[in-house]
């Protein structure tokens, strides 16, 4: 079996891009992969369409020059995302091809648009998919509520094997005082308002005022970073090291620097990347109920699992753990222990291999569909 999958381009910052980095690393040679989408400098009208055009007669010459079983199309739930890959979607069944969508984002602001009003085009285009895979149960439901029958196979995003490799749990002494002088929280993210990272930003300030030595790493390149930086500095507010975008050996670094990792995001989420990166490197999370994290989060187990946006309340959640040191190194070693078993790159890639398996000989999976 043969299967082509839809990615976005490697100068593309995101969780998809991600994904595919390290299923191209650790994936076997069955998988192959053609770039679709813009490459980060597409500004104008006039060059995304041209791009769209230039993605479009490349997939054809793709498709039709190799023998391919299988075709996984990555969309998100926005207008743009399900224009291009409907038209790649519907494309595909013209020449014959069996097709996996892979819903990444969930953007619910969208529904009405793309389930009422456009849902026709999304019923025609759509529809025709073999099968499709969510990173939520609550998407799957939705896809099911208006008429899709077809399997729809839940999964997670992904954390490369060689995090767990890189692992390394610190080991506290157990008076909150000596914890308190070294606590560092750690924000990775695209920058942008609905990561929360002013929420990171406020609550780190109240934080801070009773507990004068904990420090704060904001990681991740976007389109509000300046407007960050410049809010940082007129709020005056110390022990704030902005890393800017990181990857490899940095990222690796900044993981275990961390003591506690803080994403209390409102965005449309699938699964998020960071936050699974995050448990592999025994780190307690805390973080909002969004997209696919509340299917498997543990409040309390895992770290805290919140749907307030309060400043306040965000710190009130990491003085819990910075009080308890021994309650941070039981999350952390249960967090490495429960990211290794269900979100490796191993366990993720052979249950990608088991889907197209399924879908091209026409099973369902009795325990994902």
């Amino acid at each position: 079996m043969k299967v082509l999958i839809t990615v976005p381009h490697a100068e593309v910052a995101g969780g998809v891009a991600n994904y595919y980095r390290i299923f191209r690393k650790h994936g076997s040679k069955r998988f192959e992969f053609i770039i679709i989408g813009n490459q980060g400098r597409e500004r104008s009208l006039c060059r995304t369409l041209i791009r769209f055009l230039t993605d479009i007669r490349c997939f054809i010459k793709t498709i039709i020059s190799n023998p391919y079983d299988l075709i996984i199309l990555n969309p998100s739930l926005d207008p743009k995302s399900l224009v291009r890959d409907g038209m790649h979607l519907f494309l595909a069944k013209l020449f014959g091809k069996k097709v996996v969508v892979f819903f990444r984002g969930w953007h619910t602001k969208w529904e009405p648009l793309i389930f009422d009003k456009l849902g026709w085009f999304f019923r025609f285009c759509f529809f025709k998919a073999n099968a499709m895979i969510t990173l939520a149960v609550e998407f799957k439901k939705k896809l099911e509520n208006i008429g899709y029958s077809k399997p729809i196979f839940l999964e997670t995003t992904i954390v490369d094997d060689d995090a767990f490799s890189d692992f390394r749990r610190k080991k506290y002494k157990l008076s909150p005082e000596r914890f308190d002088s070294g606590i560092h929280i750690l924000f990775l993210s695209r920058i942008q308002r609905e990561k929360g990272i002013y929420e990171t930003i406020k609550a780190f300030q109240v934080l801070k005022r009773r507990h004068p030595t904990v420090s704060l790493s904001i990681a991740g390149d976007g389109k509000e970073l300046d407007r960050v930086i410049q809010y940082i500095d007129r709020s005056h507010i110390e022990s704030i090291e902005i890393l800017g975008y990181i990857d490899g050996r940095e990222k690796t670094e900044a993981f275990q620097k961390a003591d506690i990792y803080l994403f209390p995001t409102y965005y449309g989420e699938g699964m998020p990347n960071s936050v699974l990166e995050a448990m592999a490197y025994g780190l307690p999370v805390i973080t909002r109920p969004v997209g696919g994290i509340k299917d498997f989060f543990e409040d309390g187990k895992m770290g805290c699992l919140s749907n307030s946006l309060s400043p306040k309340v965000i710190a009130s959640n990491i003085e819990r753990l910075i009080v308890n040191p021994n309650l941070v190194n039981k999350i952390g070693k249960y967090n490495h222990e429960y990211a290794k078993q269900h979100f490796g790159s191993s366990q993720v890639i052979q249950r990608i291999e088991l889907i197209c398996e399924l879908v091209f000989k026409g099973k369902k999976d009795e325990a994902g569909a």
